[in-house]
């Protein structure tokens, strides 16, 4: 999780990451004509994480919303 990104956060913001905050990716795979349906009934959400706590926060924002969750999801 070393980059631009980061880089960029800690600069503006003065906190460093992993102590104030975290920073968790999501790559979409969109499939155009299919963007709600996909966001509520996912076959898998792919995070990519710089702490496992911040990840497991966005997992349970996604499963929140989701309508049905798949085994992947879990």
């Amino acid at each position: 999780m070393d980059g631009t990104i980061r880089g960029t956060l800690e600069t503006y913001s003065g906190k460093l990451l992993l102590r104030i905050f975290g920073l968790c990716f999501n790559p979409e795979f969109i499939a155009l004509g299919h963007v709600l349906h996909n966001s509520l009934f996912p076959i898998l959400y792919l995070i990519g994480e710089a702490d496992t706590r911040f990840g497991d926060t966005l997992r349970d924002i996604y499963l929140s919303c989701v309508i049905i969750n798949h085994p992947c999801a879990n």
